[in-house]
């Protein structure tokens, strides 16, 4: 494995460490009080400031046209992105429609907000119609069952659209140019109530940029250099993931997207320097075990949530440790983190052996042949 590739292997583990994180607190908070739920909810907003955002850069970062041609590019990303998204899509439906109503009605009961309640207004029926939708049909609610699938569909949508872009825009800094039209258009997107448009395209629009960003740093000499020596390693790693998260968490409102054209630039801006900070890590770092974990990001990204779900709805003592204090929700909160990690990983491993093409891979055999 190649210097380049090792490292964007940890980034890719730090990014779904970050997703599960995020996503283990954005629940916990809706169960905890006071200071509790203040700490929870900075969190939350903070990895929510730059993950999803980090996981479309580092696609940029790798993305290649290819060389033969866009229906065999089709092809390979239909493998790879929406197989995956149908088989745990409709594995996550079918799971709802069994489980939800006691899912659902313990959460209630515990729940210091409508959260939970708003989740179960629609029809079992929603997962569905969002799967077949790809874009969280109706209303954003259509992946409830599995909140993480829109990546996949949007994915898909986005790298296709930039194939054509990239294969027929032949003009100097059409990468730059890309980026500032996806500025403007980013913007429009969220604050103009676009809406939820089929395959994922809201949301294409709204992340395109950063994943043109990692097209145009995978296209210099950045990402062939020692960097990390260059740049004092560690160091400045340091100072960009703590000056981006403090701006993130200082920033008023739930999230930091801004509502003007102004302070939608300031949060691409916050989002770049928590990006540069956490992927300088990442470069530095020597952490074997994040780069084995980095080639199972597809699969923990679409198993997690099962986890997550069960403990913090089934196990009475964690929503008691989410209404206690501070460091016990904090246990709680690493807890479930660690558990859906290992539980993900090990189902990884079985659908690596089994069934490699319901993640996106291809039998071993056949990969040694390829």
């Amino acid at each position: 494995m190649t210097k380049r590739i090792a490292w964007i292997q940890r980034a890719k583990a730090l990014g779904i460490l970050f997703i599960v994180l995020g996503h283990v607190v954005g629940g916990g908070y809706h169960l905890a009080h006071g200071d509790t739920a203040l700490f929870l909810q900075r969190s939350y907003k903070y990895f929510y400031s730059f993950h999803v955002p980090f996981f479309f850069f580092l696609a940029g970062l790798t993305f290649s046209l290819g060389t033969q041609g866009f229906r065999a590019f089709l092809v390979r990303k239909t493998k790879r992105l929406l197989v995956p998204y149908f088989v745990f899509g409709v594995v996550s439906a079918f799971m709802y429609m069994i489980f939800s109503d006691g899912i659902f009605n313990e959460l209630c009961k515990s729940s210091e907000t409508s959260y939970y309640q708003k989740m179960m207004a629609d029809s079992k029926l929603t997962p569905f119609l969002g799967l077949l939708h790809g874009g969280g049909w109706p209303n954003g609610n259509g992946f409830r069952s599995n909140s993480v699938l829109w990546f996949l569909p949007c994915l898909f949508t986005l790298e296709t659209a930039y194939y054509v872009y990239e294969r027929h825009a032949t003009f100097r800094f059409r990468t730059a140019v890309a980026g500032i039209l996806l500025l403007i258009a980013g913007y429009l997107t969220k604050n103009q109530g676009l809406g939820c448009l089929p395959w994922g395209v809201t949301n294409a629009i709204f992340y395109g940029l950063f994943f043109v960003v990692g097209r145009g740093v995978g296209a210099t000499e950045w990402v062939r250099k020692d960097t990390a020596q260059r740049f004092g390693q560690g160091f400045l790693a340091l100072a960009l993931i703590l000056f981006g998260g403090y701006l993130a968490i200082i920033s008023p409102g739930q999230s930091i997207l801004g509502k003007d054209i102004y302070q939608h630039v300031g949060y691409v801006s916050i989002t770049c320097l928590s990006i540069a900070g956490w992927c300088l890590f990442s470069f530095c770092s020597q952490w074997r075990w994040l780069e084995k974990l980095g080639t199972l990001t597809l699969g923990i990204m679409l198993l997690h949530k099962f986890p997550v779900v069960a403990l913090q709805t089934k196990v009475p003592v964690i929503r008691e440790w989410y209404a206690g204090t501070m460091g016990t929700a904090l246990v709680a909160s690493v807890g479930i983190v660690a558990v859906s990690i290992l539980c993900s990983v090990l189902a990884c491993k079985i659908f690596e052996t089994y069934l490699p093409w319901a993640l996106g891979k291809r039998p071993s055999r056949e990969a040694e042949r390829g």
